[in-house]
């Protein structure tokens, strides 16, 4: 699995992934950017991904056009719907009698001064804190109370060592992402 944390700080969006993929028995870390649990579409829309790793794949090749500020309603009405739609028309969600029950993967959606959680289940939760998703989540909101007055990069980062030294699916180094700009830093 992975861990996706985010941060609000401030009226900037930080969000951070572990680099750590399991399959079978074997740990990869993923190094390259196209690999990135997180990523950061042109328009400035930022969306992690635990769960399947395909599934982020597939949405870091989708398109979100939307005008204005993105806002929960925008959310819960077309952007989780055309991610379900997206992943179904790929075979990676199956209905049952023709009602969604479940994705395999969650999301944390980012834009400008706004955090979005999504849940297996399509559910949204807007964010005005923080939040971590994935394996080891309780690990890292350990760390995320207990470093509050931390800057937001150095608090996903202890989130996720926090993480990693219980849980074998999450690893260093973790990239981290903010709505305030375009760059990404790697961190050990």
């Amino acid at each position: 699995m992975s861990l996706v944390v985010g941060i609000k700080y401030n009226d900037v969006i930080y969000i951070g992934a572990d680099s750590c993929v399991v399959s079978g028995g074997n740990r990869y870390i993923l190094d390259s950017e196209s690999n990135f649990k997180i990523h950061r579409f042109e328009n400035g829309l930022i969306i992690g991904s635990t769960g399947y790793f395909r599934d982020i794949g597939i949405v870091k090749t989708m398109s979100f056009d939307f005008e204005g500020e993105l806002n929960y309603q925008y959310i819960v009405r077309y952007l989780v719907p055309k991610i379900i739609e997206e992943l179904e028309s790929f075979g990676y969600i199956k209905r049952d009698g023709g009602y969604f029950d479940t994705m395999n993967s969650k999301f944390l959606v980012a834009y400008k001064n706004s955090l979005f959680f999504i849940g297996t289940d399509g559910a949204v939760k807007e964010i005005n804190d923080y939040v971590a998703i994935g394996s080891g989540e309780s690990e890292a909101y350990g760390s995320l109370l207990t470093n509050r007055d931390d800057i937001p990069e150095n608090r996903i980062l202890e989130a996720i060592k926090s993480a990693s030294m219980h849980d074998n699916s999450v690893s260093l180094p973790v990239v981290i992402m903010s709505t305030s700009n375009d760059d990404y830093k790697i961190l050990k």
